[in-house]
């Protein structure tokens, strides 16, 4: 019999891979223009200039202040804790605006499966603190939303709005 621990990391590995291989497992940071880079990105990486509580605050605010509403959010940390499992400060922040998206899931039910939107901030073994967010062109080729762009350019500048004010020092 598997454990409930060791069914949710199978579980987590397998979705974990899924995603990679929908995607071609790409992930970069904001304006990568590496050469043979893929045209599109599963995430964007913003990397903040401040720690980790303060970039957290900042993206809860950034995020109603750009006209969202925070659904949830979880303390991967904190519940890791709770399992006795150590991790560094990851929390994921789930958020959406129904006039948003959906129109996209009027196009596709499926997009469902990629909304509410999300950014995850998290701390990197080097003390790095990265905000992750979905790149939403990639989430509409996925779903095969035709005739979307202008809606995902709008989305798209909001996400990284929202992430710039989240890692920006204060001016």
């Amino acid at each position: 019999m598997v454990s409930d621990m060791r069914r949710s990391s199978i579980l987590l590995s397998v979705l974990m891979a899924t995603s990679a291989a929908a995607c071609g497992g790409a992930s970069a940071h904001e304006g990568d223009t590496q050469a043979g880079a893929p045209a599109a990105r599963d995430f964007l990486l913003t990397e903040s200039a401040l720690d980790f509580d303060e970039t957290l605050a900042r993206l809860k605010t950034a995020v109603v202040a750009g006209g969202f509403k925070i659904i949830a959010v979880v303390d991967h940390a904190a519940a890791a804790q709770g399992a006795g499992l150590p991790l560094r400060p990851t929390t994921l922040v789930i958020f959406g605006n129904p006039a948003g998206g959906t129109p996209l899931m009027q196009a596709n039910q499926q997009a469902g499966f990629d909304l509410p939107l999300k950014a995850l901030v998290y701390e990197t073994e080097a003390g790095v603190v990265v905000i992750a967010r979905a790149n939403i062109r990639a989430v509409l080729a996925r779903r095969a939303i035709p005739g979307e762009a202008e809606r995902a350019a709008k989305i798209e500048d909001a996400l990284s709005s929202i992430a710039a004010a989240a890692g920006a020092p204060a001016t």
